[in-house]
């Protein structure tokens, strides 16, 4: 009877550590997506994205790419948009800082361009780019402040993405990129409502030379072409 007994708590306590350890699995398999939902809530977002260390702010972009929230605006570019990046790239050598899923460097017509290389802090984004590699086109996961390169391009392309970048360095950031252009080169910032990034435009238009300023019919967002 003895050894019935100790038989029947040892199945018990088996399944008591059996039930824990599933227990501990659902806490564990729920705990990404609590903290994916907490990351990208609005005001947390903001926050986290200008001025969260940088493993922090790739995470919080993975959310948002994992949530779905930014794959309708990665999936349609601007006409306009295309347009100016083929106009001004003058087959040249492209860089897309903040590039995301690389929908842009695929929309731009290939003849129009030597070279496209991307760089996204987001390794969700980067992973589905790089799938639209080829000998011509590269991306890179990297936060686009501290990115380095040897490399000259004759258009750098920062196109709804120069805000993520903290309001007190990105003055220093943008001469690190104009040191980064060719010959005749230049730079597109460009953001929608722009409205709300009226002291980024001001500090593009009072230290640099603008080129083109523009707002596109097809939205309400601003482009600055400058050097």
């Amino acid at each position: 009877d003895s050894t019935s007994g100790m038989l029947a708590d040892r199945r018990l306590s088996e399944r008591h550590v059996e039930h824990r350890r599933a227990a501990t699995q659902r806490e564990t398999n729920c705990m990404p997506s609590l903290l994916n939902r907490l990351l990208t809530a609005p005001g947390v977002r903001y926050f986290a994205t200008r001025w969260a260390p940088r493993s922090l702010r790739r995470r919080v972009h993975d959310a948002t790419y994992q949530s779905g929230e930014w794959q309708q605006l990665d999936e349609t570019v601007s006409q306009e948009l295309i347009a100016l990046v083929e106009r001004t790239a003058g087959t040249g050598r492209v860089l897309d800082l903040g590039c995301g899923p690389g929908t842009l460097a695929t929309s731009v017509d290939r003849n129009k361009v030597r070279s496209y290389v991307g760089v996204d802090i987001s390794t969700e984004a980067i992973t589905y780019a790089q799938k639209r590699a080829d000998e011509h086109t590269r991306f890179e996961q990297h936060d686009i402040e501290s990115w380095r390169s040897d490399e000259t391009f004759d258009l750098i392309v920062i196109t709804e993405a120069l805000y993520y970048v903290n309001s007190m360095s990105r003055l220093s950031f943008l001469r690190r990129c104009v040191q980064r252009l060719a010959a005749n080169g230049c730079i597109l910032v460009t953001a929608v409502e722009p409205d709300r990034f009226t002291s980024m435009f001001a500090a593009i238009t009072s230290h640099f030379e603008v080129l083109e300023d523009q707002t596109f019919s097809e939205g309400h967002r601003r482009a600055v072409l400058f050097r």
